[in-house]
């Protein structure tokens, strides 16, 4: 299976070694974006996620992981439960306006988790959910597009 990266040799048996012989390379992933665009059915998906003073660089892998997807009919909605740190504010109202599939709501107050989600989820319209933390990520492409 090709690569899109190289990578020094890996142990065989590792975890490593099994990532590099069966995740999907650029052609791969190429091909599925293609594919998927003619898919008959292309419900919308919606990915929930509850924010709460997360770390900058891991809000932005997170959600740059769900942009970088190859089947494009999602919507990411998030609730942030009234983060004291800036920059939260900044970039979730960032990537809102840059990305119509990206839905927000600020809270006045934390709900913690489960109420965050419900706030989260409370913007979600798709015909299947899907869950992440605000600092998860979705399985990394060779590439991604702005």
């Amino acid at each position: 299976m090709e690569t899109a990266f190289t990578a020094p040799e890996k142990e065989s048996g590792t975890y490593d070694a099994w990532i590099l012989e069966n995740e999907p390379g650029e052609t791969d992933l190429l091909k599925q974006r293609e594919e998927a665009a003619f898919f008959l059915y292309r419900p919308l998906i919606s990915v929930v996620v509850p924010v709460y003073e997360t770390d900058e660089g891991m809000l932005i892998r997170m959600i740059e992981s769900v942009r970088a997807q190859t089947y494009e009919n999602w919507e990411l909605c998030m609730a942030d439960g009234n983060s004291s740190k800036a920059y939260i504010h900044e970039k979730l109202q960032e990537y809102a306006n840059r990305d119509k599939r990206i839905k927000v709501v600020f809270l006045k107050e934390n709900k913690h988790i489960a109420g965050n989600s419900n706030e989260a989820l409370s913007l979600a319209e798709g015909v299947f959910i899907g869950f992440l933390d605000h600092d998860d990520e979705l399985a990394p492409l060779p590439f991604m597009r702005w």
